[in-house]
């Protein structure tokens, strides 16, 4: 990279200001130049400000309540207070529900009527002593207190009690029963043997009758009870056993008896076995024979009465009966189908040579048919070839190009030789103005339009032994930058900036601490 020299130093006074204390605002915004720069004070809402010669006043404004930003008021009235809806502010009475649960003392309630045992117009009678409203309370009646009033005219004794009872001859209508005095004119005249007296309900007339299965109780019998019950065992028996093939059922209902005989040896149960689809074997037994590489396994099982029958696989000659990962004595769990999984391997059926064809993919098979050694390039479908990565001398050097002792590895020598020519972009940092971070990650060549004055500079992320450069384009009068304390100037002096359309390039070589800077300035 150039170095440029030359350039004077220059810039505003070195005085500046700053803000004290802990509060929340800052007074102070900046130094530009040689101006100092303050905020301005803003009227807020409810807030005035009053700018006097020598002073400032701050005071709130005379809004009212409805004024905050949380408060709405709509209807306010006399009485009213504010209540929190949850988002706002707003005006309401009090409600019943605002009032804590509490108590009064009849001491305490002005409107509570006169209590006494004495007749007071507007008062609230009271029992004395004896448990007894006074007399002078009740509007009609005689006798002393409410024991012995009247009520609707006739005194209590005139009024029949609720339990009563008449005689025979005050009912008039109906028929009484003969235990009650009844004439028994509604029986029947005529009746038989095992006839009963029946009365359907009550003051209903009683008729003659024989009994019927509705005018007895549920009821039980025990076997002692039932005379004929021996027989009817027997009967039921002999509904219930029925002869299968080759037996004979003799019942004799005289004798109570129930013989069963066999009458054909020779008649047995048969079993049918299918054979495909089509062809069915009936005999009556079913013989099993190991074939190849096939074990039958019978034991008989007295204790659930059945003949179990075990079939496995073996090994052997005509085929495999377990398939295990190499290098494991411990063959994986047998099942009944084998899969395949992923695109490197597929299966096809050869019903002909009652064989599976497994077939791998062309590119695993040429990875099989290599020979030589190296870097493993695929050059086409189902081809492949050894490749070894070479360097340029003075340019890159490999090492392990083919890869067979380790991984190939590879360096640029010290004496790098670049042919043609050798050249970095740059980066456009834009406008700038103020507080400006140039960071050389972006670029070690980076150009700028400086707006206004740069009050303060920052260099990110130097390389020790690199060297760096700004291009800088002014736009507006003559405008100074204040550059990091680590840049270091010839003899000590800033350059000057050039004015308005004018382009200043500045170079820098970093050392790992330090930015020694040199100037090239005033290109139009």
């Amino acid at each position: 990279m150039p170095v440029w020299g030359g350039g004077g130093g220059g810039g505003g006074e070195a005085n500046t200001a700053s803000n004290v204390g802990t509060g929340e605002g800052t007074v102070f915004q900046s130094k530009v130049g040689v101006d100092l720069r303050f905020k301005s004070l803003k009227q807020g809402s409810g807030i005035t400000i009053t700018n006097n010669s020598d002073d400032i006043t701050l005071a709130s404004g005379s809004g009212s309540l409805d004024g905050l930003s949380d408060v709405a008021i709509t209807a306010a009235a006399s009485g009213d207070f504010l209540r929190y809806s949850g988002t706002e502010w707003v005006d309401n009475t009090i409600q019943v529900g605002d009032l804590p649960s509490h108590t009064h003392t009849k001491a305490n309630i002005t409107d509570l009527e006169t209590i006494t045992t004495t007749s007071t117009a507007d008062g609230v009678p009271k029992a004395d002593g004896a448990g007894k409203i006074a007399n002078a309370w009740l509007k009609t009646g005689s006798g002393n207190s409410l024991d012995a009033d009247t009520v609707d005219g006739s005194h209590a004794s005139s009024f029949a009690a609720s339990s009563h009872e008449h005689a025979a001859s005050a009912v008039t209508s109906g028929q009484l029963a003969l235990a009650r005095g009844g004439t028994g004119s509604d029986l029947s005249a005529s009746g038989g043997t095992g006839m009963v007296l029946k009365q359907q309900s009550i003051g209903a007339a009683v008729t003659v009758g024989t009994l019927s299965s509705g005018d007895i109780p549920s009821h039980t019998h025990g076997a002692s009870q039932v005379s004929d019950f021996d027989e009817a065992v027997d009967d039921r028996a002999n509904l219930l056993l029925q002869a299968g093939v080759g037996i004979q059922k003799t019942y004799s209902d005289a004798n109570g008896t129930l013989e069963l005989a066999v009458v054909d040896n020779t008649t047995q149960q048969k079993v049918g076995v299918r054979k495909g689809v089509s062809t069915t074997y009936t005999r009556q037994r079913v013989s099993l024979i190991e074939g190849t590489n096939i074990t039958i396994d019978v034991t008989d099982d007295a204790t659930d009465d059945e003949v179990n029958v075990t079939i496995s696989a073996s090994g052997g000659a005509g085929g495999y009966n377990q398939i295990q990962e190499e290098g494991s004595e411990t063959g994986l769990t047998q099942r009944s189908k084998l899969n395949f999984v992923g695109s490197g391997i597929t299966a096809a059926d050869d019903g002909g040579n009652l064989r599976t064809n497994i077939t791998l993919d062309a590119d695993l098979n040429a990875l099989a048919d290599l020979a030589s050694t190296g870097v493993i390039a695929r050059t086409g479908s189902g081809t492949v070839s050894a490749r070894t990565i070479t360097g340029t001398a003075n340019q890159v050097s490999v090492t392990n190009g083919d890869g067979v002792s380790g991984n190939p590895t590879l360096a640029l020598p010290t004496g790098i030789v670049v042919p043609g020519q050798f050249r970095t972009g740059y980066y456009a940092k834009g406008s700038v103005t103020g507080t400006v971070t140039f960071d050389w990650a972006s670029g070690n060549r980076q150009t700028c339009t400086q707006t206004g004055n740069i009050t303060s500079t920052t260099f990110s992320n130097g390389v020790a032994g690199s060297t760096y450069s700004l291009v800088i384009n002014h736009s507006g009068a003559s405008q100074t930058i204040s550059w990091p304390a680590s840049v270091k100037w010839p003899g000590g002096t800033a350059p000057t900036m050039s004015g308005d359309g004018k382009v200043d390039i500045v170079g820098f070589i970093y050392d790992g601490t330090s930015y020694y800077g040199s100037s090239s300035l005033n290109y139009s």
